[in-house]
């Protein structure tokens, strides 16, 4: 983790644009990466101001670092690099909570909110937009499998009896 606080510090440095700093945590809470305008949206969200130059120069800077997958979606080249900013930033909550929000904002068939949804209200116990999300998967069927395999994959990872609590919980 030391590591990936020196890399952040140092990318910060090198670019010199404020947002440059929160892009690596996103980054690292999301499962599966995130694409640019979700970056952009998010970090607007966050009050801070976007450049598309300063952005591309942070891809390019720390490109040994990163892969970019079929759907536009930057991620990280391996799972080690995500799992040093994750212990690098402790709590995640703040960056999940603002993913979610951004999601809230996504079409209903869109593929982030889709395959991430679910994750993203695992890490930081948002009921609400859970219950939301499969609502959703429910009305589209067919369509949303990919509501299922995040689902499933939550079912073997999940220790504390977060899907038990899911389904108790008193949706709004």
């Amino acid at each position: 983790s030391s590591l990936c606080k020196t890399v952040l510090d140092a990318a910060v440095k090198k670019i010199e644009a404020p947002f440059v700093a929160i892009l690596l945590p996103l980054l690292a809470c999301s499962r599966r990466g995130l694409r640019q305008m979700d970056l952009e949206a998010i970090t607007k969200q966050m009050n801070f101001d976007w450049n598309a130059l300063d952005f591309a120069r942070f891809t390019r800077y720390l490109s040994p670092y990163f892969i970019w997958l079929e759907d536009g979606r930057l991620d990280f080249s391996h799972k080690s690099v995500r799992e040093g900013f994750l212990m690098y930033l402790g709590d995640s909550n703040y960056f999940h909570k603002h993913i979610i929000e951004h999601m809230k904002q996504l079409d209903e068939e869109d593929i982030l909110r889709c395959q991430e949804g679910i994750w993203h209200c695992y890490q930081c116990d948002d009921f609400d937009f859970a219950g939301n999300l499969l609502a959703q998967g429910v009305h589209l069927g067919e369509g949303y499998s990919h509501l299922e395999r995040a689902l499933t994959e939550l079912n073997r990872l999940d220790n504390n009896g977060w899907l038990l609590k899911l389904c108790q919980y008193d949706f709004e």
